[in-house]
């Protein structure tokens, strides 16, 4: 029999017409052969007649069974059970850090913990198999092959989903759902005094002035038509000691000139109020600079940028030009991921693409807790789904896709990888965490010096108003 043509998945029916051994024995050696050799399950024998049908069970509670068929009602059981009895199987790992972290050999058994080997625990314990580890010191696509040829029956490794290797092996349905993502410097918050001088556009400035300048004319228009003799100077000096909400030195007695200084003074104070509302605001909050918003700022803004130069084969075919013509590539990896991190965090001019999971682990780990997370760009610049890799054609893939789904849909997954990160934190200790100061958060306590902006300018006119003054009574001092 050809092996190769065979394959796990295969339903096969076989007849026998004649036997020298018993139907039972004949029908126990095609179907012991059969999952020996090709791992098929789906197999019914028919010796002699169709009164001696057989099929196998091979993960019966009992062991393996041969099991006589009744032709009248076949009755065939589901042969993949929801629980498994005296099953075992190798599952095959790597040391990935920070999702897979090898402990140690426990009674000559690989320990390894993380969120992934939580959750194999989990679905072994609820699938009632017994699992071994075995490990090799660096991970590399190459160990996957013994999953074809028995050396092992699951691998994982926080491996994402390969289109070749999907072809090649089973894989289970994503339980993470994550990505590389670009990890760029923070909005910096801006200067308040600049931020001020914004309130106000020069447009707005020209039409403030513009407006000043029409209601003087007007007004002294006015006055002249009604034998109100005001000099062009004193309507200014009207208008603007409305405008900045001060008392005016000279009051009309007509009443058209009335009308028009109360609706200038109604203009006044609605300006005003806008005004004192804008400044407030900048004065608490003066906002953040324009964020970086796709990889065109990065090279436009002639920044460097780091990621692990492995990716040029995974990702980008090995063209090492796909960004900026490959001017200010710095490659990150093992030790000096941190460190490009840190630039990322302490610099204004550097990016970093990263796996989401190494963002989530130095946040947790080097940023105090009121530092707020790192900045990146919207979405993922790459998906990656990881999954569990079987033998192709595994009869466990199915129950484990229904308790991963479940795990995912209760919460549970969630849970584990919010303890995750706690023990990432728990691991490192908080005593090197970077505390970044950062001024926008939910609310802002109102303190003087957030007017010293205005007791500046308060000082000022002051020291103006005092050099005014002392002018006029030297050059009217003969009049006093």
């Amino acid at each position: 029999m050809n092996k190769q043509l065979l394959k796990s998945t295969d339903r096969l029916f076989i007849v026998i017409s004649t036997s020298s051994e018993t139907q039972m024995e004949t029908a126990r050696k095609i179907l012991e052969y059969l999952w020996d050799n090709c791992n098929i399950i789906d197999v019914l024998v028919m010796v002699g007649d169709d009164k001696h049908l057989y099929t196998w069970y091979p993960f019966h509670s009992t062991g393996r069974q041969v099991m006589w068929l009744d032709p009248q009602s076949l009755p065939i059981l589901d042969k993949i059970p929801n629980k498994f009895y005296n099953t075992t199987l190798t599952v095959k790992t790597y040391e990935t850090i920070p999702t897979i972290y090898y402990v140690g050999n426990h009674l000559g058994r690989l320990k390894f913990e993380g969120t992934e080997i939580d959750m194999l625990d989990i679905v072994m314990e609820q699938l009632n198999i017994s699992y071994s580890t075995i490990s090799d010191t660096l991970y590399n696509a190459i160990g996957l092959m013994g999953l074809n040829n028995g050396e092992f029956d699951i691998f994982f490794a926080s491996t994402p989903l390969f289109e070749n290797l999907a072809s090649m092996f089973d894989t289970s349905i994503p339980y993470f759902n994550t990505g590389f993502k670009w990890y760029v410097p923070c909005p910096s918050s801006l200067s308040r005094l600049e931020r001020l001088l914004t309130i106000f556009e020069p447009s707005v400035l020209l039409l403030m002035l513009t407006l000043t300048v029409t209601v003087t004319f007007v007004m002294w228009r006015i006055g002249r038509y009604y034998n109100d003799p005001k000099s062009f100077c004193n309507s200014f000096i009207t208008a603007w000691a409305s405008s900045v909400g001060i008392s005016v030195p000279f009051q009309s007695i007509n009443l058209p000139l009335r009308i028009v200084f109360i609706f200038w003074v109604t203009y006044c104070y609605a300006l005003s109020t806008v005004f004192q509302t804008f400044f407030t605001t900048n004065l608490v909050n003066p906002g953040t600079s324009k964020k970086i918003q796709n990889l065109d700022d990065i090279c436009n803004k002639s920044f460097q940028y780091g990621y692990d130069f492995r990716l040029d084969f995974f990702l980008f075919y090995l063209n090492t030009n796909w960004l900026c013509n490959g001017e200010g590539r710095t490659d990150c990896k093992g030790s000096t991921n941190s460190d490009c991190f840190y630039r990322v965090v302490k610099g204004d001019d550097f990016a970093y693409l990263a796996a989401e999971f190494y963002g989530d682990h130095y946040v947790a780990v080097n940023l105090s807790r009121n530092a707020g997370a790192l900045c990146s760009l919207d979405g993922y610049f790459a998906t990656l789904h990881v999954v569990m890799y079987l033998t192709k054609g595994s009869h466990f893939l199915k129950p484990i896709n229904t308790i991963l789904r479940r795990l995912t849909e209760v919460g549970i997954k969630t849970k584990l990888l919010n303890l995750l990160t706690e023990k990432w934190r728990i691991l490192s200790g908080y005593s090197e965490a970077i505390d970044i100061h950062q001024e926008d958060s939910n609310f802002v306590v109102f303190t003087l010096t957030h007017l010293s902006i205005v007791f500046y300018v308060l000082f000022g006119g002051l020291m103006l108003s005092s050099v005014v003054f002392i002018l006029e009574i030297t050059t009217n001092w003969k009049r006093i």
